[in-house]
């Protein structure tokens, strides 16, 4: 897409959002986006894998269908590999038979089963990691060796209005930048003795990851940059501890910067 929201050319077959982005938490005006898309005749996928259906319905504001890491809030404890896309039936057989009808991939019964549990606690689940996250944010933003914190919560997040707009809560996924660097993101995570260091997110355990060098490690330094993925940036997915054991964890670790 160039010049705004407009469609840059006739090859565009789909326009693809993921709001609230990871790991910087841009969000992307979902009801814009589609208006200009279609416009054009142009289908929009949401992934709304951070958000869920519990904080954000992407279809509400004109995307025409959802895509959905099931192994991250949706089932939330990390125990379980899925995929989901959720949409009109005639678009999403047509998804199928091109794609699973070939490559075969299916969820397990057992695990579909299990899925169908853990949506039963979805809404409280969101609510409290939504809660736990604004918590935490609040006291990063506070903290003297923190230079950034993303978290659309934030009253000073660029895109706070539009977030409370489409969202009924602002998640569990957050960034912040801390001074030093890489050295000082990972001083401050091997510090950390209650939050976990691993490469995924939206467990009922607090997570930690450092996207510079995990993630987003393929990308030039100017890249990420650009991307606001500074070298110092920990991606902090908030789990459902008590939120103060939390903000205790991160202060002995920042102290040590």
């Amino acid at each position: 897409m160039t010049g705004g929201l407009g469609i840059s050319d006739e090859k565009t077959k789909l326009v693809w959002i993921e709001t609230p982005s990871n790991p910087c938490l841009f969000i992307t005006d979902i009801k814009a986006v589609s208006d200009a898309a279609h416009a054009k005749g142009v289908p929009v996928l949401v992934d709304n894998t951070t958000a869920t259906a519990a904080l954000q319905r992407p279809m509400d504001f004109g995307a025409d269908f959802v895509l959905l890491s099931i192994s991250k809030f949706l089932a939330g404890n990390g125990t379980t590999l899925g995929g989901a896309v959720v949409g009109p039936e005639g678009l999403i057989e047509d998804i199928r038979w091109n794609t699973t009808e070939f490559v075969g991939a299916i969820m397990p019964p057992m695990e579909a089963w299990m899925t169908l549990q853990y949506l039963e606690t979805l809404p409280m689940r969101m609510k409290k990691h939504s809660t736990n996250t604004m918590a935490v944010a609040q006291y990063l933003t506070d903290h003297p060796n923190v230079v950034h914190v993303n978290y659309s919560g934030l009253a000073d997040h660029p895109q706070h209005t539009l977030a409370c707009r489409q969202m009924s809560g602002h998640g569990g996924l957050m960034s912040f930048v801390v001074k030093g660097g890489v050295e000082g993101a990972a001083r401050v995570m091997n510090s950390l003795k209650l939050i976990v260091h691993a490469v995924t997110f939206g467990t009922s355990r607090t997570i930690c990851m450092h996207p510079p060098t995990i993630t987003h490690e393929h990308m030039t330094r100017q890249e990420r940059m650009q991307a606001g993925i500074d070298d110092g940036l920990i991606r902090l997915s908030v789990g459902l501890e008590n939120p103060e054991d939390l903000m205790d964890d991160l202060d002995q670790a920042l102290v040590r910067l």
